[in-house]
């Protein structure tokens, strides 16, 4: 995964992390999700 797999859409962000199978639970997943759109809006990534 790098920085180009994540964006401002929290769905796509969703799919991204589920790929990479480190989450055990939705909740830390979309918490995660949530932060990379946080990132991706303000162009950090």
């Amino acid at each position: 995964m790098f920085p180009q797999d994540f964006s401002t859409d929290f769905e796509k962000n969703k799919d991204s992390l589920n790929k990479l199978r480190i989450f055990q639970s939705k909740i830390s997943r979309n918490i995660s999700a949530g932060y990379l759109v946080k990132l991706a809006g303000e162009e950090v990534l």
